[in-house]
């Protein structure tokens, strides 16, 4: 009978009980190597998720390239923020828009209505 050399699974448990008594021999060592993947694992997980939230997520409209933003004129010709009754006033100076919403900052308030 034709024997075959030792494989990489042949020598894989005297491999891993050797790793383990080496860690349990330096326990700050081990816990070394064992937090920094782990950390690492973890800290691109978070990342991943929060790329994925903010950019990849598709916006919660029908049609976003569809989208328009207003800005207010300050001095300066410098931009500001509309209020709640500048945006209703707009809208129902205009009817060039299908929809119009507006968000305020401090208490996070949707202003929502749909043209007749």
């Amino acid at each position: 009978m034709v024997s075959l050399p030792p494989g990489p699974m042949d020598t894989l448990l005297p491999d891993v009980t050797h790793s383990v008594r080496r860690l349990l021999r330096a326990p700050a060592f081990a816990a070394l190597a064992i937090l920094t993947p782990a950390l690492g694992i973890g800290a691109n997980t978070a990342i991943f998720s929060l790329v994925k939230t903010v950019l990849l997520r598709p916006l919660p409209y029908g049609d976003p390239s569809r989208l328009v933003m207003i800005w207010g004129d300050r001095d300066k010709g410098e931009t500001t923020w509309i209020s709640g009754p500048e945006i209703r006033r707009y809208a129902a100076e205009r009817s060039t828009f299908e929809e119009r919403r507006g968000v305020h900052r401090e208490r996070q308030q949707s202003h929502r209505r749909r043209r007749a």
